[in-house]
């Protein structure tokens, strides 16, 4: 029987209510509306009387009347139950709706009407004002079977397909337990959503790449429910491969109308070449399609669609700050503590780090999150059922092995002792791999290589097969892979301890782990070190007395050096490394001082001892939820060692401040990836004993030097808030740390040392919002009242006051204007005695720099000595010779006072000069060169000429000059450029001098260099080459070389024997000077021509790509298009040169290889000199792949093949095919290494 007669069977003896709810949802799906009932019982297949049985109330306010009829007796028995039920339809006492509200009435029925009878029932309803449809069993079978597969199945019991393609709400109602939940937020892919849509809008194809688990169905479906609510003549649909025919199915429910349909994991997908079909251009209907893939199928994937038009659209993993929104927008969950954790058992994981929620908020308990196994338990209990199901124990062991080593390869040297070592047939292994992929649990690339899809199902499966079931002995893995890789058994252990606890894992592992140190414990410290770095928190003491006896055999080193106590970038040494990982277990204080006791014998390591004390055993985010035992633990057992090992004493000094300071940071690594976590410190009672014996050990034990480096560094780390914390949490912290400070303060320091003053004020500042120690302090402040202190506070405007400034001020230069007259306003009313009390003070406070502002402080300072230029000039006199006078000791820099000086009293010139030659001082070079530039055209002379020389011939410090102002002294030397800059070069090998004021293109002497030194262009040349030794960078942009070639050609091989005898290395690739400027000039070529030379000579291949930086941005210059062929034209017998001119080329005018090679091969058909043409850069990089690198280097091969299409070039075509070729396994090899880098977790 055709499906279609079983429809129209199964409607026929359809009775009541049921057929009632099959025309009901027939209709909703016709688009009539949702029919209200009447005539039927709710949630039932009876019926009850009632006039009309059901209806639709319209958007106009008028109605649709619906009639249903089983009645299967004659024709006329059935027309005159319809002509009843029309009759009472339009009796206004039996419905209660006047006549002409009644739009339309419908007839349901599962019989037959002939054309006459249909016709009278149409004409009553039309002698009333409204219309009539008939719904006959003719009707809905047809389109029942045409349109509606799933009402068949649904309300008949007629499977119209194979079940492979749902709906979208079809396929959420069904997906699989262990998959996603895909009903969550959709949260964190906006971006990714608008490129979807974006594409779905223009294109009938897209495809989603990434890894599993990044949320690739989650984007497509959430982009077909938005495109569709756009587009509501598209329905949405998902194809789910089950390894059964689509063809009936893909007729039945997407060639007849619009649709946008979903093929998840279109790389398992077995019938994609039929699903791509629908995208054929036909009349009745279109069909777009998305389709996800996981990235390392992606090009598996193009063999399908590369004849399509798309743009793949790649997806990430959610990183821990998405996983938090995720939990916050599902669960409320925003706790620190809580988020860590979760993200902790994630992995990046959406869907368990929801289970882990749930978990957690159901019991409403922090602790549950730590035992994780259970939640590991139910997220992959499907799973686990599933390979269980197959009762194949290869399967499991297979999966447990690859669960161990993450990744492996058919040709794998590694894998041969795999099946050896656990005797499994090669042929079973991989057969087994197929299964687990079916199943999603690993990645099989091409059948070649395969991994573990993700780093929670290599955990899970390798504690379920190895740990727990033992169906693979770990003792072999032990013994036969972990001393050649001890990082895989590192990296499967470690989680399986992480997510199953310790407990657990040691009942089950402890007697191969007993065996195997029992073995290995007394062979050479190398093998046991490897042993313990794995190991050593299952033998925890018997490591410790290893590395005991280790260090007892280790001569101590005599370190002549003082040894330094600072912090090292990392720590290296192995012994450090595996006895710092014991902070958390009771061991702790014995690792310690075994620690203590390794460095006692190697100073050297101090820097890392510190590194791991202050970087492993420091602060993490949740240190305050198990009482900061770490860090008490660490501090408790230096103090009790000082009296063994001196050096305690001063790793304490060392590292308090960063035990101290409020703010601290701490950072994860996940895979590729460090996390880095900013926080605050919890003033709990563990945190107030650890301040205290810090701050005790301070208060009895250091100097007043080491106390005031300490307190200087302690008011910067409270000083600054970068995390926003709340003011009376740090003053809680800063109050409490008072009952020590203020008492040191007091007691100890001295109120006539300016820098412990200044300190002590700082730090009452800190205090200010402390009432406790309100009397002290004011008693304090005025104690340390030092006169120094006071002019620093005069010439400081604080940042409060400078904050406040600029809320009021529109501008930064308004800012600065109102300071300057603030300072001016407070040293208005100084007299000399006091402007000298001022300059005394200023060498305290500018060698003291104890709140790091020295520019500000010597910018007020200035700011005085101007106002005095201006309104004081006797006092502004007095004040620069008493500088002067005492030598300057503030290194007062006097340019811009001399510059002002002039400006306002020119005429004073000669005393000033007078002055300024007076005494010694410092900065006396640099005050005088001021003078002479500040000097103005017409008060120069002759002797202020010879005065320069004298300066410059005599100089110290004078290392750099602003070469224009010497204009103003060619009436007296009109070659005054060429006589300085002869002398100063004179001078470098004793007092180097930087030329680089005199190179800047911007300076009137930069642009007329070629001017200037006509009259010695051998001068010229060597102060080129002197500036370039000394700064490599200088004249980047050509512009001084240009003016030097311009009077001398031949300089560029002068200037590239230079470059490559005076550099080590001379490379093409990290040239920052650019020749593009070349071109330009009239006598390129005679340039150009004499670097071809220059290289031709030297034959070092390594040297030869440098030539291409003289052919920079030359892709569409004819000039350089013309030489290129002129010299090929010309050279094509010098094999040596053909080399080099197609260097250029392949940097710069890829797409004309052809063009040249074509010239060249006219000229020289000889295969050799071909070979040696250059072809491609030695070197390339890609951006985390190679592929599209080794992509474009096969393409440019391929665009030669045209041009060799004769019999004369079939070796040439021979030579070029082996290229491609190569690049092609080349290819290949770069996907299966993605592919096996991707493994990195």
């Amino acid at each position: 029987m055709s499906k279609f007669k079983q429809i129209e069977r199964e409607i026929q003896i359809t009775e009541g209510g049921k057929f009632q709810n099959l025309c009901n949802i027939y209709l909703y799906k016709e688009g009539y509306g949702t029919p209200t009932s009447w005539g039927g019982v709710s949630g039932s297949e009876k019926t009850k009387k009632g006039t009309p049985d059901a209806y639709i109330k319209l958007e106009n306010g008028n109605f649709v009347f619906i009639e249903y009829t089983t009645e299967q007796g004659s024709e006329k028995k059935i027309f005159d139950k319809f002509k009843n039920d029309l009759e009472k339809c339009f009796d206004e006492k039996k419905t209660g709706i006047p006549k002409n509200k009644i739009d339309t009435v419908i007839l349901c029925y599962n019989s037959k009407l002939s054309a006459e009878k249909r016709t009278q029932l149409d004409e009553f309803c039309l002698s009333h004002g409204s219309k009539l449809i008939h719904i006959s069993i003719d009707n809905l079978a047809f389109d029942i079977y045409d349109k509606y597969p799933l009402i068949a199945k649904d309300y008949l019991g007629v499977d119209m397909d194979t079940g492979q393609i749902l709906t979208v709400q079809d396929f959420l109602s069904k997906q699989n337990s262990h998959a996603v939940p895909l009903t969550n937020p959709f949260l964190f892919r906006e971006t990714e959503l608008a490129q979807v849509i974006e594409q779905l809008s223009i294109s009938d194809l897209v495809v989603i790449s990434g890894r599993a688990g990044s949320g690739k169905t989650k984007l497509a479906l959430q982009a077909i429910r938005e495109f569709c609510k756009s587009n509501p003549d598209y329905k949405d649909f998902i194809i789910v491969d089950k390894n059964q025919p689509l063809h009936s199915d893909l007729h039945t429910y997407l060639q007849q109308q619009n649709s946008v349909v979903l093929i998840d994991d279109a790389n398992r997908c077995n019938q994609l070449n039929i699903c791509l079909e629908l995208l054929l251009p036909r009349t009745n209907g279109r069909t777009k399609i998305i389709l996800t893939v996981r990235d390392y199928a992606l090009n598996h994937l193009e063999k399908f669609v590369s004849h399509l038009k798309y743009s793949p659209i790649t997806v990430g993993g959610f990183d821990r700050t998405q996983i938090a929104g995720i939990l916050d927008s599902s669960y409320g969950i925003n706790n620190s503590l809580w988020v860590e954790r979760i993200c902790n058992i994630a992995k990046g994981n959406p869907r368990l780090a929801l289970m882990a929620a749930k978990v957690a908020i159901e019991n409403n308990s922090f602790s549950d999150l730590w035992n994780v196994g259970i939640i590991y338990e139910l997220f992959f209990k499907n799973l686990l059922n599933e390979v269980d199901a197959l009762n194949d124990l290869k399967v499991l062991k297979t999966l447990g092995l690859l669960s161990y080593f993450r990744v492996l390869g058919i040709d794998f040297p590694i894998c041969e002792d795999i099946y050896k070592v656990f005797e499994i047939d090669k042929h079973d292994f991989w057969e087994s791999l197929v299964v687990l992929d079916k199943l999603e649990l690993v990645d099989l690339y091409d059948n070649q290589v395969v991994k573990i899809s993700d780093q929670i199902q290599s955990t899970f499966f390798f504690y379920k097969v190895v740990v727990d079931r033992k169906l693979i002995s770990f003792s072999d893995l032990l013994s036969c892979f972990f001393y050649t890789k001890p990082k895989l058994m590192r990296d499967a252990l470690y989680p399986v301890i992480d997510i199953f606890g310790y407990d657990k894992t040691s009942e089950r592992l402890s007697s191969d782990i007993d065996v195997a140190w029992n073995n290995i414990k007394h062979s050479d410290s190398n093998t046991c070190l490897n042993f313990a770095e794995t190991f050593w928190i299952f033998k925890q003491i018997e490591v410790i007395s290893t590395l005991n006896r280790l260090i007892d055999s280790i001569n101590p080193d005599i370190c002549e050096e003082p040894i330094i106590y600072n912090m090292a970038a990392s720590c290296s040494d192995r012994v450090l490394d595996i006895l710092v990982q014991y902070k958390y277990t009771a061991n702790v204080s014995l690792a310690i001082d075994t620690m203590l006791y390794y460095v006692s014998k190697q100073p050297q390591l101090m820097g890392q001892l510190i590194y791991c004390f202050m970087n492993r055993m420091g602060y993490t985010h949740d240190s305050h939820a198990y009482g900061y035992s770490v860090q008490l633990t660490l501090f408790e057992s230096l103090l009790a060692k000082t009296d063994m090992f001196s050096f305690c004493r001063e790793i304490i000094l060392s590292i308090a401040n960063h035990f101290l300071k409020c703010e601290q940071s701490d950072n994860l690594m996940e895979g590729r990836v460090v996390h880095f976590t900013r926080f605050s410190l919890v003033l709990t009672t563990e945190q107030e004993k650890l301040r205290s014996i810090i701050l005790s050990f301070l208060s009895t034990s250091a100097n007043s030097k080491e106390i005031s480096m300490f307190l200087a560094q302690y008011i910067s780390d409270m000083r600054y808030d970068t995390l926003g914390m709340k003011s009376k949490d740090k003053s809680r912290i800063i109050q409490f740390d008072a009952q020590f400070l203020v008492t040191y303060i007091r007691n100890n320091f001295d109120s006539a040392n300016y820098r412990q003053c200044h300190l002590a004020h700082n730090y009452f500042k800190l205090l200010k919002l402390d009432t406790t120690y309100g009397v002290i302090i004011s008693e304090l402040k005025q104690k340390f009242n030092h006169p120094h202190y006071k002019m620093y506070c005069l010439l400081n405007i604080d940042r409060a006051e400078t904050k406040l400034l600029r809320d009021e001020c529109s501008n930064w230069e308004e800012v600065e204007k109102i300071k300057e007259s603030m300072i001016l306003k407070r040293f208005a009313r100084f007299d000399t005695i006091q402007f000298e009390q001022l300059v005394d003070a200023l060498e305290d406070i500018l060698t003291c720099n104890i709140d790091h502002n020295e520019w500000s402080i010597t910018r007020s300072f200035e700011t005085i000595l101007i106002g005095l230029v201006k309104d004081n000039q006797a006092m502004f006199e007095c004040v620069l010779k008493y500088v002067q006078g005492t030598g300057n000791k503030i290194k007062l820099r006097g340019g811009f006072l001399i510059t002002k000086y002039l400006a306002c009293y020119p005429e004073k010139h000669r005393d000033l000069f007078v002055m300024l030659k007076e005494h010694d001082y410092a900065c006396k070079e640099e005050w005088l060169l001021s003078f002479f530039e500040a000097l103005p055209q017409e008060m120069t002379n002759r002797y202020y000429y010879y005065e320069l020389i004298s300066l410059l011939e005599n100089r110290s410090y004078i290392t750099i000059l602003n070469f224009d102002f010497l204009n103003k002294f060619t009436s007296f030397d009109p070659s005054v450029y060429i006589t300085v800059v002869r002398l100063l070069l004179g001078q470098t090998k004793k007092f180097p001098f930087n030329f680089d004021l005199l190179f800047n293109y911007l300076t009137d002497a930069g642009q007329r260099l070629r001017v200037l030194f006509k009259d010695d262009i051998e001068l010229f040349e060597e102060l080129y080459l002197y500036q370039l030794s000394i700064d490599r960078n200088e004249d980047y942009n050509g512009s001084v070389l240009r003016q030097i070639l311009e009077l001398d050609a031949t300089f560029i091989l002068k200037y590239l024997d230079w470059r490559f005898s005076s550099e080590k290395y001379v490379s093409n690739v990290s040239e920052e000077r650019r020749y593009g400027f070349i071109w330009d000039m009239e006598n390129y070529k005679e340039i150009v021509d004499s670097v071809f030379d220059y290289f031709s000579v030297r034959g070092n291949l390594w040297e030869d790509e440098f030539i291409e930086v003289f052919f920079e941005n030359t892709a569409t210059n004819e000039k350089a298009k013309k030489y290129i062929e002129d010299f090929i034209a010309e050279q094509y017998l010098d094999s040596r040169k053909m080399h080099l001119i197609f260097i250029p080329v392949v940097y710069h005018m890829t797409d004309k290889f052809p063009h040249f090679c074509s010239i060249f091969l006219k000229h020289n058909k000889n295969i050799e000199v071909f070979k040696n043409i250059y072809f491609e850069e030695r070197g390339f990089s890609g951006n985390g792949s190679f592929i599209p690198a080794y992509e474009a280097r096969r393409a440019f091969w391929k665009s030669i093949l045209p041009i060799l299409n004769t019999r004369e070039f079939i070796y040439h075509k021979e030579f070029v095919s082996e290229h491609i070729s190569y690049y092609g396994r080349r290819i290949e090899e770069e996907r299966i290494r993605n592919f096996i880098d991707d493994c990195v977790w």
